[in-house]
This record gives C-alpha cells, structure tokens and sequence, in this order.
C-alpha cells in the first residue's frame, strides 16, 4: 500500500513542531528508529500526497499537496497547495519541512523552494535534499492524540476524549459512565483528512475498563468497519505518528 489518504495512495494532518527529531513524548510502543537516508531509496512518485509546513517565527502553517514531477538530484516538483480555492502565495527560497509516507515508511526531511511558477498551473521547484529522515511504521501501529469525542450507549451520549487510536481500537477517557465490560458503543469523532472535515461514527465493544479519581479509561475494539472507515482511521494514524516522530 502506498501512501494513505482518500485512496490507496495516500498520506497525512495536525503536526507540531518543525523539528525533525523524535519527540521525548513518542509512544514507546509505536515508536520506531529514526534513520537518516537519501530521499532516492523511496521511490517518490507523481501523484504522491505531502504536506508542507513553514519554517521560521510565528505559528507554523501546514498544507496538503501533490508532488507532480521528480528530477534528481536538482529538484521536486509539487503542486502550490490551495486555500479555499485560491492558490497559496509562496516566495522564492521559502524554508519548508516536507512530511510523506511512502510505502510503510514515514519519510521528512527541509527544503527550500528554487522556483514559484503560475503558467501553465501553479506549481512549485523544491530543492532536492542531500539526505531525508524516516522511519519504518508498524503494521499495528498506535498514535497518541487528543480528539473531543462522544459515547453513545443505550442510557444515553457522554462526552469523552480520545487519547490513543489505531486501525482497530482506541482509548477514551470518560466520567464514571457505568459502562460495561464487553458492551457495545457506539463512538462519534472527528478527523480531518486532507482539509475535509469528516465526522466518524464507529461501532465499537469495550474489552478494557481501568478507572481512576478523575476519569475512566475505556479500551475499545471497533466492529464492522466499512473499507472507508479504515482508511480514515490509517490516515488519522499515521498524521499522529508522523508528528510525535519526524
């Protein structure tokens, strides 16, 4: 599988800081080795999703888009990503960190842009770079985040929030619910795929129940996913690792 996004190609959301070095709060049972690499051993395509992010003071700024053209070792051609229809102003050696999955593998690595173009389309010339950072994802991978979810159960809705996910589970923190063991929910959240917002509603069983002073934590196996639920789920993943990781 290549990529993970709207199709089977594929590809992150929500990333933090523009370092590309593992972050100390990493999941140590998702986290992988960091490796430094060239960016040639990954097979690039056209077509492939990435997301650009700013480099520099202020808050960065994070955009999807699509790599259209690669000519090593000079340059990486990407679409200029759009804002609510209208094409992104970039300038000339603009600093940008580029983010991808190829493969299974996460891929990030900085770059500057050599040449903003608006004829034929707008597109942009990022500088092909001498070494990328990457690390391999586990099949089973699962991601830390932080996501305002709701239970619905036959007594009624919860708020709850979501603080673990993978492609068949999560984690939720909720008050003394007086939920069961081996009950079946029904778990509604948010995720942001490509700049769609979309609102998840998932069938899910509880198989763990830990409860402390403050809050009960509910491990929850998910049932009956449709093909498009999983990929969304994959994509929410994989932003998540991308961003406590490279």
């Amino acid at each position: 599988m290549r990529n993970v996004l709207m199709s089977e190609k594929s590809v992150p959301q929500q990333y933090e800081e523009a370092s590309l070095e593992k972050s100390d709060g990493a999941d140590s049972a998702t986290a992988a080795s960091v490796h430094e690499s060239v960016l040639d051993q990954f097979k690039l395509s056209p077509g492939d999703m990435i997301q650009l992010q700013t480099l520099g003071v202020g808050q960065p700024e994070r955009y999807q888009t699509k790599v259209i053209g690669i000519l090593p070792p000079v340059s990486v051609m990407v679409a200029t990503p759009k804002i609510h229809g209208k094409v992104l102003f970039v300038r000339e050696s603009q600093q940008f960190l580029v983010r991808c999955f190829i493969g299974r593998d996460a891929v990030a690595y900085r770059s500057r842009v050599l040449k903003s173009n608006l004829s034929p389309f707008a597109y942009l010339h990022l500088e092909y770079p001498e070494s990328v950072q990457s690390m391999r994802i586990r099949t089973s991978a699962r991601a830390a985040v932080d996501i305002v979810a709701s239970i619905e159960t036959s007594q009624g809705k919860l708020s709850a929030r979501m603080v673990d996910l993978s492609g068949g589970g999560a984690r939720v923190l909720c008050g003394n619910a007086g939920i069961g063991q081996d009950e079946l929910i029904r778990l509604a959240f948010r995720v942001n795929p490509s700049g769609i917002d979309v609102l998840l509603k998932l069938q899910a069983r509880v198989k763990a129940i830990h409860a402390s002073d403050n809050d009960t934590a509910y491990g929850l196996q998910f049932e009956n996913l449709s093909a498009q639920d999983k990929l969304y789920l994959t994509n929410m993943v994989y932003q998540n690792l991308l961003k406590d990781n490279l």
